[in-house]
């Protein structure tokens, strides 16, 4: 059986690639299976052998061996002399790469192009060429010249390296850089330099000052020079105008002494250096002395150094003087000072011994002077002691020796001890016994001292007891005192105090009974009572009299009648207690506009009374008027009637009525009635305590329309029956039962507002058993409870808020 094999044709032309392309042109798709392309290398490539692609079933396949083109090698770029070449473009010189020349130092780029590049015929451009950097030709400063060192014409370019040195011509110095330097951009390296006259400034010396100064030196001029104190020239006080400036240079230093030396001896203080003006303090050595003739140890820091030189030299010894002694008659006229080794002889006079007790005593002249010091000695002798005797064991003693004595019964020592010591003045402290202290009953003007003895003795204890209405400065009835050698201590006193008084007394004196000056005491008063500060809690003080101050008193709060014009109030008092409720009625033809009641507090009537109004004029309409009289003033309940003018219609009720002191609503008058507007007004059902509506109307409608009439009685007992008319939503005439109650139930007038206080909201009725809460503002302390309650008609006594 035989099979046929479908081979598929390529669509697209053979690909043309980065490096190759095919050698003829194929833009006629399809081809046939087995196709077979040559391809040759893009400029800038060579290829190795045959690349050869074949249309393999509908797909452009490369053929073995696999070649492909490779960047053609342009060889080594070339070097430049006096530069080098770096690769910044391909690993190696083939196409497509690239490489930059740079200039050694000192050397400058003289091609366009600092680069080559390696393309298909070779490398771009001719090698950079690199020559040596070139600085400018330079002149000679004025009143200077250019000093060559080496064989260059003037006038010539320099190249790198090259140096140029300049010098002044005499009586001019040099300003700038003595040498320019052509550096490696072709530049010099500083300005050539000035040739400037010889001038010197007058310098600055810390610590110095110029004399007879000028403004200016010029060379060979001298400068005189001094120093402030304390300080000194540095090498002379003179300078010289040179060249190079003034010389030597003028500085003033400070005048410094270095610790000095002290053969023999020491000094003070120990500094690491002085000033000028510091003094020591030379410490001989024993046997020596400071060589000068001030007879001062002191030495001071000069500029000429220490003065005097501290120096100990050895001291010869002088004509001893002894206090209650004399050197020997024979030796009196020696030669004095003496030298060390030498010697005299000395005693003491009729009361006084040498230390050793000998009574000539030989002493030599040392290094530390006179040995033994000569000294005489007070002698104390032991005596009869009045009330008292000694604890001897001889009978005589040397100043500084100690003694004891003792006194009789009833006598002390007047030395703490009882010890006494031999001075050159004698015994002292003098031995004495002296009696000892008592103490005598005293007579107190405000207490009772115990007469069971006339006097006391030291260290007795006495128990006093004040009178009454008096107490000791501690607030107690009795006191305690010691005879001590000062008198009686603490010294007896009874101080006037005060009674505890008949209020409420708060903190931490409660318990108290008796109470001392400069006591301060807060109490508070019972409910409806207040201080005469007309507050509920007060401060007093006791005074050193014994009274209080200001008196505590709490007295009943009371309230003034409150003035209701065209009213009246129930019931009628002269003075209000508190707490006290009173109810306000307006008089016939006024309404009253505010609360029914009030209550009496500590600060006054809360809520304030209300008023008692009528109304004004009535209100004009346009197109129409009132058609009764027109008055200025009108009473509660008064009506008038309007009337439209002519072809005008009047719309709404024609009459108004004065009600709370305001008209109520007036009709309008219309060109044109458009439709019937009708408005029931309802009068509120109206339940009277204590009065009884007439048998009709017992149990009145709960809405009465407009106009409607009921008739009542205020009592089951009264006999005189009233009416009263629905007008705009109110009674026509007001109910009104005189006297009586025309309340619900027994409600309270609105809470007082408190100073201090937040607001309270004010409701319509407050009931018994309602509660009003307080809080006090920001910075006011709340006094009392926070809560109050109504009770039968009165509200319970408000709190305070105090400001803190």
């Amino acid at each position: 059986m035989n099979y046929t094999v479908c081979s598929f044709s390529c669509e697209q032309s053979p690909p043309r690639r980065v490096k190759e392309v095919p050698t003829e042109t194929w833009n006629n798709p399809p081809y046939p299976h087995g196709t077979q392309v040559t391809y040759r290398c893009r400029p800038g490539y060579i290829k190795y052998g045959r690349i050869l692609f074949e249309c393999d079933d509908g797909a452009w396949k490369q053929r073995r061996p696999l070649t492909e083109c490779r960047n053609k090698p342009c060889g080594h770029p070339g070097d430049t002399e006096f530069g080098s070449f770096q690769l910044t473009s391909g690993n190696e010189f083939v196409f497509g790469a690239r490489v930059e020349y740079r200039c050694n130092d000192g050397y400058q780029m003289l091609s366009q192009k600092n680069y080559r590049e390696c393309l298909a015929d070779g490398w771009s451009n001719d090698i950079p060429h690199c020559e040596v950097a070139k600085c400018l030709p330079v002149k000679a400063p004025e009143n200077g010249r250019i000093v060559m060192t080496g064989a260059f014409d003037l006038n010539q370019e320099y190249s790198f390296g090259q140096v140029v040195e300049f010098k002044c011509n005499e009586k001019y110095r040099l300003v700038g850089s003595k040498e320019i330097h052509c550096s490696s951009d072709g530049r010099w390296d500083s300005d050539v330099p000035q040739c400037q006259d010889i001038i010197c400034n007058v310098p600055a010396i810390p610590h110095g000052f110029v004399r007879n100064s000028k403004s200016s030196y010029k060379e060979s001029e001298q400068l005189q020079f001094g120093c402030e104190k304390g300080y000194t020239f540095g090498e002379r006080a003179d300078a010289l105008c040179t060249e190079s400036g003034w010389h030597p240079t003028p500085y003033c230093t400070e005048i410094l002494c270095s610790p000095p030396r002290v053969p023999n001896g020491n000094f003070r203080p120990q500094e690491d250096s002085y000033r000028e003006g510091a003094m020591i303090t030379i410490d001989c050595n024993p046997g020596y002395l400071l060589r000068t003739l001030s007879g001062k140890n002191t030495a001071q820091c000069t500029s000429r150094g220490w003065v005097p030189a501290p120096d100990c030299v050895e001291k010869p010894c002088d004509y001893p003087v002894i206090e209650n002694g004399k050197i020997s008659e024979r030796m009196a006229r020696f030669y004095f000072p003496m030298r060390i080794g030498q010697y005299v002889e000395y005693y003491c006079r009729n009361g006084y011994s040498t230390p050793s007790g000998e009574r000539v005593v030989r002493m030599v002249c040392s290094k530390g002077g006179w040995n033994p010091e000569p000294k005489c000695l007070k002698i104390c002798s032991v005596t009869h002691l009045e009330n008292g005797y000694f604890y001897y064991h001889h009978y005589t003693y040397k100043e500084g020796e100690r003694i004891q004595y003792v006194c009789d019964q009833d006598y002390r020592t007047e030395s703490e001890g009882g010890e006494v010591t031999c001075t050159k003045n004698g015994w002292s402290p003098f031995p004495r016994c002296i009696r000892k202290k008592t103490c005598k009953n005293i007579v107190l003007d405000n207490a009772s001292f115990p007469s069971a003895t006339g006097t006391f003795g030291l260290q007795a204890k006495v128990t006093y007891t004040c009178h009454d209405g008096f107490v000791t400065p501690e607030g107690k009835d009795t006191g305690e005192t010691q005879c001590q050698e000062n008198g009686w201590t603490p010294t007896p006193k009874c101080i006037r105090s005060c009674r505890k008084p008949h209020v409420h007394i708060l903190d931490g004196h409660v318990d108290k009974s008796v109470f001392l000056p400069g006591d301060t005491i807060a109490y508070s008063c019972s409910e409806g009572y207040q201080t005469a500060d007309n507050m509920t809690t007060g401060t007093t003080s006791c005074e050193i009299n014994g009274e209080w101050k200001p008196a505590p008193k709490c007295l009943a709060i009371e309230c003034e009648m409150p003035i209701l014009p065209n009213g009246y109030i129930s019931p009628r008092e002269g003075k209000y207690s508190n707490g006290d409720v009173v109810n306000f009625f307006c008089e016939k033809k006024y309404k009253r506009v505010g609360p029914a009641s009030a209550q009496c507090y500590y600060f006054g009537w809360s809520p304030s009374p209300p008023t008692c109004k009528g109304c004004g004029p009535p209100p004009e309409i346009t197109n129409g008027s009132i058609a009764s009289g027109f008055l200025q003033q009108y009473q509660h309940g008064s009506r008038t009637k309007y009337e439209c003018d002519t072809i005008f219609k009047l719309v709404g009720s024609k009459e108004i009525e004065c009600v709370d002191g305001q008209w109520s609503p007036p009709p309008s008058c219309i060109g044109i009635l458009y439709n019937s507007i009708y408005k029931k007004l309802w009068c509120c059902h109206t339940k009277i305590t204590k009065s009884k509506v007439k048998d009709s109307f017992s149990e009145p409608k709960k809405e009465i329309e407009p106009h409607g009439v009921i008739q009542y009685k205020c009592t089951s007992a009264d006999n005189n029956i009233k009416e009263s008319t629905c007008v705009s939503g109110k009674w026509s005439p007001e109910i009104d039962c005189t006297g009586v109650v025309l309340q619900c139930e027994n409600t309270c007038p609105p809470p007082p507002q408190l100073h201090g206080a937040k607001q309270i909201p004010i409701e319509r009725n407050y009931r018994n058993g309602s509660k009003i809460t307080f809080s006090c503002l920001e910075s006011f302390q709340l006094i009392g409870g926070n809560e109050i309650t109504c009770i039968n008609g009165r509200w319970q006594s408000p709190p305070r808020c105090i400001g803190q």
